[in-house]
């Protein structure tokens, strides 16, 4: 028997964002481009920081961290159990 799934949220997209996720696969710039330079920008005047930086996954924004910290091997980090990254890098 297979285990129910249980929605956390339900997605609420609608012809606004078809488009705009539609015009930048159209672009050929998925994971850089305008779109993302442009959402950097938002983000980091909406947040009131300098730099905003747009990353593919958590994983990678998670590297990102650990690098611009200076964390490396041997180095302690701790993080909540609910996370789900419970191996090191």
């Amino acid at each position: 028997m297979a285990k129910p799934n249980i929605q956390i949220s339900k997605p609420c997209i609608g012809e606004e964002e078809y488009r705009e996720v539609r015009d930048v696969i159209l672009s050929g710039w998925i994971t850089q481009g305008k779109s993302v330079f442009e959402f950097e920008q938002k983000f980091a005047i909406r947040h009131k920081v300098k730099y905003a930086l747009a990353t593919t996954s958590c994983t990678t924004g998670l590297h990102l961290i650990l690098t611009a910290m200076n964390i490396g091997l041997g180095d302690e980090v701790i993080v909540l159990r609910l996370h789900g990254l419970q191996r090191p890098m």
